[in-house]
C-alpha cells in the first residue's frame, strides 16, 4: 500500500550588507561607518566598540580607532549575514618651527621639522612665504618681524601647524666724527663715536695696546707709538658691527740746538742761531735782560755782563 505527502519547504535569502565610511581620516576628524541592506544591525569593533545603529559616527576621530569592525546585519525574514571592514586614522604629524632673533646685517633662518616625508609651508609678514622645510631670509629687514606659520602636511594628508617668531634689529648706524686724526707729542687725544641709536656698547681698540669703551674715550699725553688706526666696534641688541676706524697720526715733538760764538767778552757782538729741521714755521727766543725774539739767528752787538745766562729756543713745527 502507499500514499503520498506534499509540504511546502522555503528557503530564506540572507541579506548582503553593504557598508559605507569616508575612512581613512586624519587625527580630530569626524569618521562615519553606515551600511544598509538589513532591518537591524550590530556592531563590534576595537577599544570594546559596540553599536546597535545603522549609522555611526565617531567625533574627534584619533588613531586608537583604527582597525577592523565587524557587522552582523538582521533581514526582515530573520537571517544574518556578516562582514568586516578597517578603518584607518592618521595621526597628526608632529612639528616643531624656529624662528631668529638677528640683526638686519644678518640672515633669517627659519628650522622646520616634523615626520619624514612631510610637506612644509610657510607663510609671514610681508606677505612672505615658502614651500622649503628650512628657508633662508636674506637680507634681514625690521618689517620682517613678527610670527611665521609653517603648516606641515604628512604623506597621509594630515596636517600640524606651529608658530616661529622672528625679531629683526636695525643695526646702528655710527661714525666717529669729531675725533682727532693728528696731535703733538704729549697732547691729549680725543676720540669720538657718535650714534643715531641709543644704549649702544661701544669698544675701541688701536695702536699701543689701547682699548676703551667709552664712547668718547681720551688718551692723555700722547706719545708717537699711538699713532695708527682705530678701530670703533658696537653692539646693540643681536648686532655687533665694525662700524668704523679713526687714522690718527701722532707728530713728535720738534728738536733743535742752539750755536753760539759763546764765551765772547765784554763789548764784544754775540751771535746765536737755531740749528733745526726743515719744518719749523716758528722761532722764539727767551734771551736774559732782553725782548723776545722771533727769529731764526739773532746777534746781541756790545755784549754787557748782564747778558749772560741762559737763552731759550722754543720751535713751533708745521703740524698743528
Amino acid at each position: 500500500c502507499s500514499s503520498t505527502a506534499i509540504g511546502t519547504i522555503t528557503i530564506k535569502p540572507i541579506p548582503q550588507p553593504t557598508l559605507q565610511t569616508n575612512s581613512p581620516r586624519c587625527n580630530g576628524k569626524n569618521l562615519s561607518l553606515s551600511a544598509t541592506g538589513g532591518t537591524a544591525y550590530t556592531w563590534t569593533g576595537v577599544n570594546s566598540f559596540t553599536s546597535n545603529l545603522q549609522n555611526n559616527t565617531f567625533s574627534n576621530a584619533n588613531p586608537s580607532q583604527s582597525g577592523a569592525y565587524q557587522l552582523t546585519v538582521t533581514a526582515a525574514n530573520s537571517c544574518t549575514a556578516s562582514t568586516t571592514i578597517t578603518l584607518t586614522v592618521h595621526p597628526t604629524p608632529s612639528i616643531s618651527a624656529t624662528g631668529a632673533t638677528v640683526c638686519s646685517t644678518q640672515n633669517i633662518n627659519l628650522t622646520g621639522n616634523s615626520v619624514s616625508g612631510a610637506n612644509y609651508y610657510w607663510l609671514g609678514p610681508n606677505n612672505y612665504s615658502s614651500s622649503q622645510q628650512n628657508p633662508v631670509i636674506s637680507p634681514a629687514i625690521v618689517s620682517a618681524s613678527g610670527d611665521y606659520t609653517l603648516r606641515a602636511t604628512s604623506l597621509a594628508g594630515c596636517i600640524n601647524t606651529s608658530v616661529a617668531n622672528v625679531t629683526v634689529t636695525q643695526a646702528p648706524q655710527i661714525n666717529t666724527n669729531g675725533s682727532d686724526t693728528q696731535k703733538c707729542e704729549g697732547d691729549n687725544l680725543q676720540l669720538n663715536a657718535n650714534s643715531n641709536t641709543a644704549n649702544v656698547n661701544f669698544s675701541w681698540n688701536g695702536p699701543n695696546g689701547f682699548f676703551s669703551n667709552q664712547q668718547n674715550p681720551q688718551i692723555t699725553s700722547i706719545t708717537p707709538a699711538a699713532s695708527g688706526v682705530y678701530a670703533l666696534s658696537v653692539s646693540y641688541g643681536p648686532c655687533t658691527v665694525n662700524a668704523a676706524t679713526q687714522a690718527v697720526t701722532i707728530h713728535p715733538l720738534p728738536t733743535g740746538t742752539i750755536i753760539s760764538n759763546s764765551p765772547v767778552c765784554e763789548t764784544k757782538r754775540l751771535t746765536y742761531q737755531a740749528q733745526s729741521p726743515n719744518n719749523i714755521v716758528t722761532y722764539l727766543w727767551q734771551i736774559p735782560n732782553g725782548f723776545p725774539q722771533q727769529t731764526f739767528s739773532a746777534q746781541r752787538d756790545t755784549s754787557k755782563l748782564n747778558y749772560s745766562g741762559n737763552y731759550t729756543l722754543t720751535l713751533t713745527d708745521n703740524h698743528t
